[in-house]
């Protein structure tokens, strides 16, 4: 076996070999996380069951769940790793994130997205400016902000991949399509993706002839004040686009999970799925959806204070001298449905 070198140097070596394998976004993320592991296990031959046990339970006290899986995973790699060049002789055991256990959320991270409406994300958009206030640089042209945010809501991709976007290699003008390499993606999910009307208008305003089309900005001003603008809800961040495109698309498609995740760029359809949460608008569909039904018949058997009692159980208020039988008997129509014991009511409730 091979003598270890310090576990911040391993990590380092380790990150560098994985190019190619993984995408720079992941590696990138793997080097925070290893900042994390040397702080916390300080050698390579202090990664045990028992140590990696601690460590989850403290990241569980600092973070969530599903940070702490990754990490996790991403520690499963490094050790895998480790095994295979000779410097482990066998990778210690996972043991298992306990049960029920979903740990805190941590800094400014919300807790949901903000539900919106497609009237709500236009009305945003409209507020927006076409261009930013100056160029970055002189002799540069301002930058698209309005297009941004309209190919954002249009499309219902990540900002990370549209701000990558280019011509020719993503879109080309006058086209119907994009291109999304998996470079662009963050689920390297390359596919081509059919554009909206809207998406096209806002490309073929943006697009240069060649190069970046958004490339990535602070709209930090031009959000803020398109939010006041506008009168969106509180705590609306830009992502929030793409969460309410998602929802809009799922509800004008009849909740076709694998055609709303393809435009979404999500592999798996239980990704999609997490975007059907219950909203107002779902509650206001399904009360409309029963608006017209009736109660169902019962027959009065009886009537105290002005309260009609009828089979089964359902009660109606009327006068003492109305209790009639309003709504006809409904004996058989449920046979689990017993035939109720006038013995076994009190004697001012028996039918005479």
């Amino acid at each position: 076996m091979k003598v270890a070198a310090p576990l911040a140097d391993l990590f380092g070596t380790f990150v560098v070999e994985m190019r190619g394998a993984y995408d720079d976004e992941t590696r990138k993320t793997w080097v925070i996380y290893a900042r994390k592991f040397v702080h916390h296990f300080g050698t390579l031959s202090a990664i045990t069951a028992a140590s990696i046990g601690d460590y989850t339970r403290a990241r569980l006290r600092q973070v969530l769940r599903d940070t702490v899986s990754k990490e996790r995973h991403a520690l499963g790699v490094f050790l895998g790793w480790c095994k295979e060049q000779g410097y482990l002789l066998e990778a210690p055991t996972f043991p298992a994130i306990p049960k029920g256990a979903t740990g805190v959320r941590s800094g400014t991270q919300r807790a949901k997205p903000v539900d919106i409406t497609p009237e709500q994300a236009i009305a945003f958009l409209e507020a927006l400016p076409e261009r930013s206030a100056r160029a970055l640089k002189r002799g540069e042209e301002r930058f698209h902000v309005r297009g941004f945010f309209e190919v954002l809501w249009f499309t219902g991709l990540r900002p990370a991949t549209v701000e990558a976007l280019e011509v020719p290699t993503h879109y080309a003008r006058g086209s119907s399509t994009l291109t999304i390499t998996d470079e662009i993606d963050k689920a390297r999910f390359g596919r081509e993706l059919t554009l909206t009307p809207g998406a096209m208008r806002a490309l073929e305003r943006c697009a240069p002839d060649a190069g970046v089309i958004f490339g990535r900005h602070n709209l930090s001003k031009q959000v803020a004040k398109a939010k006041a603008k506008a009168a969106m809800p509180t705590g609306f961040a830009p992502y929030d686009l793409r969460h309410g495109r998602a929802t809009s698309l799922l509800e004008a498609t009849g909740d076709d999970l694998l055609a709303v995740a393809y435009m979404l760029g999500h592999k798996r359809t239980t990704t999609t799925d997490r975007y059907l949460h219950t909203n107002r608008r779902a509650g206001d569909r399904a009360a409309a959806a029963v608006a017209g039904e009736e109660l169902p018949a019962a027959r009065v058997i009886g009537c105290v204070s002005g309260v009609v009692l009828g089979v089964p159980m359902k009660t109606v208020r009327c006068a003492p001298e109305k209790a009639v039988e309003l709504w006809g008997d409904r004996r058989g129509s449920n046979p689990r449905q017993l035939e109720p014991q006038s013995s076994a009511l009190p004697t001012e409730l028996r039918p005479p």
